[in-house]
This record gives C-alpha cells, sequence and structure tokens, in this order.
C-alpha cells in the first residue's frame, strides 16, 4: 500500500479543482469527550470539541471544530457545507494517507485523495465522491 502524505505537493499541483456540493447532513453537537468513531476508512478519533457527522449514505465522521466553521445550518441539526475550492486526484491503486487530525485512512481504486493543501488530505469513496463533489468548470 503506498503512503502519500510525502508526495502532497506533487499531489496538490496535480489535482484538478472539485467542490463539496452544498448537501445538507446531520451533524451532531459539540463533544464534550473524547469518541472513537469508525468511519469507511478507518477508526478516527473524535477529540472534545469537535462534532460527528452523518454523511449521505449514512457513513460516520469526525468535523473538527475548525472545520465546522465551513458549515452554514439550513435547518435544525442540519448543515451543508459552504463553497470550497479544493483539489482531488483519483487512486490508481491501494493507498494511505495521514490526516492531520491524526487518522491513517485507506483507500482503494477509484476513490479520492481530497487535497485542501498539499499536507492536509483525506480519502473520499468514489461513490461518495459522485454524490458530494463536483468539478470546477
Amino acid at each position: 500500500m503506498t503512503k502519500l502524505n510525502n508526495q502532497g505537493i506533487k499531489m496538490f499541483a496535480e489535482g484538478v479543482e472539485v467542490y463539496k456540493k452544498p448537501i445538507a447532513i446531520a451533524i451532531g453537537p459539540v463533544l464534550t469527550v473524547e469518541t472513537t468513531v469508525e468511519t469507511l476508512e478507518g477508526t478516527m478519533q473524535a477529540p472534545v470539541g469537535s462534532r460527528i457527522a452523518t454523511g449521505v449514505k449514512g457513513e460516520k465522521y469526525p468535523i473538527p471544530a475548525e472545520t465546522f466553521a465551513q458549515y452554514e445550518e439550513v435547518s435544525p441539526g442540519m448543515y451543508a457545507k459552504k463553497k470550497v475550492v479544493v483539489r482531488s486526484i483519483q487512486l490508481q491503486e491501494t493507498a494511505s494517507v495521514d490526516t492531520p487530525w491524526g487518522a491513517t485512512l485507506q483507500g482503494k481504486p477509484g476513490d479520492y485523495v481530497i487535497l485542501e493543501s498539499a499536507d492536509n488530505m483525506w480519502i473520499v469513496e468514489q461513490d461518495i465522491f459522485k454524490d458530494t463533489y463536483a468539478f470546477c468548470k
């Protein structure tokens, strides 16, 4: 399995611009205790101050406090991400990334690496990417 973190600058330069579609998802209250979350890409720690989101396919994942600022409430408990352009690369082989929040995420061919910057990246399953991201024109 290829570890992609040391290729961040190259991948960021080669990545295609995408943004998260403004799809409302359920996001829970601020956590007052650290919690373990089983995500599609692996086990992640959700620290105090973060929130747990439930995605479009029922998948769970933590939202760090600083990332939550990129969301706006569209109805009680439902939030949509503001338009933030990031870069993406579709995986051609099994790979993993270490996230800034301390998780190691694994992806398979067809999944996407999303790069907010050369050192802030995560993996999104192919089907979820198609439902939740759009390519910039």
